[in-house]
């Protein structure tokens, strides 16, 4: 197996960080569905497209995988030590004491709550002049945060929510560019960028502290996400949580719980706009399921067309697009030998275009899911939520998010896309589009 050969003076680890969908995209052509990169020295990744690969990695041999040293490294300087930093019986005794609050029952009583908060969202699109343009991500991200700190926290942050908006950008495009170095400066160092992350983060904190202070003097109504860890318990000391774990935690689930459903959320808007029936579709379901009124349970499970369109978003623009792992011991993929000490990445939004198990994959085609998502030995063909034991426990909090919202908003109005703006993708940590989604409402 021969690595990819790069002209220019131009180094592997340079074309993955200036390009990375377009330079995975030439080793899978050039090598197949397992991608070597040398990255310099000792450094070397191997890219894993193929489902049966994806599936030995995160599912069927995941105890010889654990997490990428400095990649992880990198993320504890936002989240700290929470559930998505942290490995074995840490992880283990977090997951369990976590999952209660996404229970099937629990998820049912928030249909209210994230139904009401996108209806405030509808009635301020619906008080900006007339065709008013708008930035798409900007606004699916204050909502899906106010969702989640109504949902998660028991708290009200949607006046809030626009203001932390540029520190969450801030902190993970920094996040980003200390992940592709080989060797990142330490946060003290006073460097431009160093200061705007550290002073991103100050202001972070500062509101989940306020959140957890409002919690604490009210505990009113369902039990939550948060309540969960203000009561929890040291099996061996009896002590509670210290308030740093629960800052980690609050962090952790506040940023995957918000971060994810607002870029898919943004990218199914574009979708949206550039395929009209699958929108007409959409808004004639909404009119024949729920009519005038605000979403509730009931109709989840007939927005089917919804659904779909949701499914296929993820498999187009799949926001968590890319997870690195590291091999503990010797392994072979695909009949590849994947030696111990370097590492390995899997990405939806590349198994999501196997042409071996997705026909005409780079098109939009909702009804591909008419049927559900795959199943049985083709399951990893489809991970937009990761898969194993590690899988995001917030999977079904989201879709539910996804479809109340777009079920509502898409039932009134018709965004459409600024003329003449690009869009392009942004591989950061989650797959936001580039420079933002302006858009013009109609209704």
């Amino acid at each position: 197996m021969t690595a990819i050969r790069r002209g220019w003076f131009i180094s592997e680890a340079q074309a993955l960080r200036r390009d990375p969908l377009g330079t995975y995209m030439q080793g899978w052509r050039e090598q197949g569905d397992v991608v070597r990169f040398r990255l310099g020295g000792p450094f070397e990744a191997y890219l894993v497209v193929h489902p049966h690969g994806v599936e030995r990695v995160l599912r069927e041999a995941n105890q010889r995988y654990g997490k990428v040293l400095w990649h992880n490294a990198r993320f504890m300087e936002l989240l700290g030590h929470g559930l998505a930093t942290s490995e074995g019986d840490r992880w283990l005794s977090r997951r369990r004491l976590l999952q209660p609050a996404f229970h099937r029952d629990h998820l049912a009583s928030m249909v209210s709550t994230m139904a009401g908060a996108t209806e405030e969202v509808a009635a301020r699109w619906d008080g900006l002049p007339k065709n008013a343009v708008i930035h798409m991500s900007r606004e699916m991200m204050a909502l899906t945060l106010t969702v989640a700190a109504r949902t998660l926290l028991g708290v009200d942050a949607a006046a809030d929510a626009r203001r932390v908006g540029p520190s969450i950008d801030e902190t993970l495009r920094h996040l980003m560019r200390r992940i592709e170095s080989l060797i990142a400066w330490p946060l003290w160092v006073p460097l431009p960028a160093n200061r705007r992350f550290v002073a991103a983060r100050r202001e972070l904190d500062a509101f989940i502290a306020h959140l957890i202070a409002q919690r604490r003097l009210d505990r009113s109504g369902e039990t939550t996400f948060l309540d969960i860890l203000l009561d929890a318990r040291d099996a061996t000391t009896g002590e509670p949580l210290s308030d740093r774990e629960i800052r980690d935690e609050v962090m952790t689930m506040l940023m995957a719980g918000h971060e994810s459903t607002s870029v898919a959320l943004t990218w199914a808007w574009y979708l949206l706009d550039r395929h009209r029936n699958s929108f007409d579709a959409v808004r004639d379901e909404v009119a024949t399921e729920v009519g005038d009124r605000p979403v509730e349970l009931a109709d989840l499970a007939r927005l089917r067309t919804t659904s779909m369109v949701i499914d296929e978003t993820l498999r187009l623009y799949p926001p968590a697009w890319s997870t690195t792992r590291a091999p503990l011991v010797d392994d072979v993929i695909g009949g590849r030998r994947i030696p111990r000490g370097k590492f390995v990445i899997v990405s939806p939004y590349m198994t999501h275009r196997h042409p071996a198990f997705w026909e005409d994959a780079e098109s939009f085609r909702p009804e591909r899911f008419r049927d559900g998502i795959p199943t049985g030995a083709d399951r990893f063909s489809y991970f937009p939520f990761g898969g194993g034991p590690r899988q995001c426990m917030g999977a079904q909090f989201a879709l539910m998010e996804a479809k109340i919202v777009l079920a509502t908003l898409a039932g009134r109005f018709r965004p459409t896309m600024v003329r003449d703006h690009v869009i392009g993708i942004d591989p950061q940590v989650t797959l936001r589009p580039l420079g933002g989604m302006p858009m013009r409402l109609a209704s």
